[in-house]
C-alpha cells in the first residue's frame, strides 16, 4: 500500500508539472455568446468597423453597456477542434498591445468577441498617415512585448 501511495503522489506531481508548463499564464473564462445576442449587439451586423480578406469586424454594444469588437472569421477554414484550440490560445494571450478575447460564438458564423479598441488598433497607429507615427524605439518595445506574450502561451 505504501508503494501505491508513493506512485500516486509521483504521478500527481508529474501531471501538475505538465499542466503548469502547458497552460502557462492564467486562463480567463472564455464566454460562449449566443448568435442572437451578437446580432442584437451589432444591430444586425450593421456597425462595420473594417472588412478584409479574413472577414469583417463589427462594433457591438451588449446589455449592461459593455462595448466590444466582434470579428467574423470567414477565410479560415478551421474544423471545430482546431477552432476550439485557437480560442484557447487567444484566451491565454495577455499584453497591453493585444486585444483580449472575451468570448466566441459558433452558429451560422464563427465569431470572436474582443475587448473594445478605443484608441484604434496597432495596425492603424503603424500605417495610418493621419495618426502620429510611432518611433522605432516604441515599435521595438511593442514587438518584444508581443513576442513575450506569445512565448508565454506555449
Amino acid at each position: 500500500m505504501d508503494d501505491r501511495l508513493r506512485l500516486s503522489r509521483r504521478i500527481r506531481f508529474l501531471l501538475l508539472a505538465w499542466l503548469r508548463r502547458s497552460r502557462s499564464g492564467r486562463i480567463e473564462f472564455i464566454r460562449r455568446f449566443g448568435y442572437k445576442e451578437i446580432i442584437k449587439a451589432t444591430e444586425g451586423f450593421r456597425k462595420v468597423i473594417y472588412t478584409n480578406y479574413h472577414g469583417s469586424a463589427y462594433r457591438a454594444k451588449f446589455k449592461g453597456g459593455e462595448v466590444a469588437l466582434v470579428k467574423e472569421l470567414t477565410a479560415l477554414d478551421l474544423g471545430r477542434e482546431r477552432f476550439d484550440e485557437e480560442v484557447q490560445l487567444l484566451g491565454r494571450l495577455r499584453h497591453r498591445h493585444l486585444l483580449t478575447l472575451r468570448g466566441f460564438c459558433i452558429g451560422r458564423k464563427r465569431l470572436l468577441v474582443f475587448d473594445n479598441i478605443e484608441n484604434g488598433s496597432l495596425k492603424e497607429h503603424l500605417n495610418d498617415p493621419l495618426k502620429t507615427p510611432l518611433n522605432w524605439k516604441t515599435r521595438i518595445q511593442i514587438a518584444i512585448g508581443v513576442a513575450a506574450a506569445l512565448v508565454s502561451c506555449f
